[in-house]
């Protein structure tokens, strides 16, 4: 058998990789080839220019450049967005740490609360209790400063914009993928026509400007009319849907279909529960005035036994038995002794 050249090991290796990812998205179609991909009688020997292309493509495939967006009509019944991945419905990272897009937001770095912060002009965390954002420039306190806004510069997205979705916004078949599109890392950007009726988004670019322009331009190009943004950088990801309801999840939670206040109540394995006197343990919902949860692992009455972390968590009897930092963990007291810890 003669021997397979690098390049033609590459080029097969690449053709299984694409026929793999063509059949887990389902009946969607792929991108065209790029002019220079195609292929004609022109170019000579069908087989070289087919290696060439296929090549080509590859190099591109494994570059840092973000993928291409996909384009969206709504309503869909189905929404392809080649740059978002599976994972948690709305979580991301800031400066290291997770988050969820729907009750904080990410502000250079910064983690601060949807509920009582703000961030100013992308740069400076604020409190809504006793500071204001200057223009988006600018922190100013309450009572003591004071802030003059400039007109806006010619050119500039209209806040204002009307669209007619807004109070109906996420609809129910793009709910799962606008929690895909908040929980995507980086910045990124959502443009839709004032109709609803197309959308383009974007994720992973490199700045908030870089993906403003490049939603602009894809939707508008898509529609031909103009586009205008609806969300930035998670601003409107606070919007979540559960079941048929619309709720802000900066205050609310989702709850098996059911939408539950975060500041009173708590969710237990798609059981809404009252977190001012119950608890929730390994999907158990627990009282609070006689159980606890040690580690949120295991259930204990906290009338007669303890909760010990200092090697995993160990729940042990009061009376018998010690927590301790040496030994690490519990140990039984020895008869005649006060304590088991060295």
């Amino acid at each position: 058998m003669r021997e397979m050249t690098l390049g033609q090991a590459a080029v097969i290796l690449l053709c299984i990789c694409c026929l793999t990812a063509a059949a887990s998205v389902g009946p969607v179609g792929l991108a065209p080839l790029a002019a220079d991909d195609e292929c004609s009688s022109a170019t000579g020997s069908s087989q070289e220019c087919t290696l060439s292309a296929l090549q080509r493509r590859g190099a591109r495939l494994s570059s840092e450049e973000p993928w291409p967006d996909a384009e969206l009509e709504i309503p869909a019944e189905a929404l392809v967005l080649a740059e978002l991945g599976p994972g948690p419905s709305s979580f991301s990272s800031c400066g290291g740490e997770a988050y969820d897009l729907s009750k904080q937001g990410c502000c250079d770095g910064v983690l601060y609360s949807r509920t009582s912060q703000g961030c100013c002009g992308g740069k400076s965390v604020y409190s809504y209790s006793s500071e204001g954002c200057c223009d988006e420039q600018r922190v100013y306190k309450f009572g003591s400063e004071s802030c003059v806004p400039s007109a806006p510069s010619a050119g500039s997205e209209d806040s204002s914009t009307h669209f007619e979705c807004s109070s109906t916004w996420p609809p129910v078949k793009l709910a799962d993928y606008w929690r895909r599109y908040c929980a995507s890392n980086r910045h990124m950007a959502w443009a839709m026509t004032t109709s609803c009726s197309v959308a383009y988004p974007a994720v992973h670019q490199r700045s908030s400007k870089a993906a403003e322009h490049r939603v602009l331009a894809a939707c508008g190009k898509k529609a031909g009319e103009n586009c205008h943004i609806f969300d930035l950088d998670g601003s409107a990801c606070h919007r979540q849907r559960c079941g048929e309801e619309i709720y802000d999840g900066a205050l609310k939670g989702c709850c098996g279909g059911k939408v539950y206040d975060l500041q009173t109540e708590g969710c237990c394995s798609g059981a809404v529960f009252d977190a001012r006197s119950d608890g929730c343990c390994q999907g158990e919902i627990y009282s609070r005035a006689s159980n606890s949860c040690c580690g949120g692992k295991q259930l204990y009455d906290s009338s007669t036994h303890g909760c010990c972390l200092n090697h995993g968590a160990q729940v042990y009897p009061f009376g018998t038995h010690n927590c301790c930092f040496h030994p690490a963990g519990v140990c039984k007291i020895p008869k005649g002794r006060p304590s088991c810890c060295h």
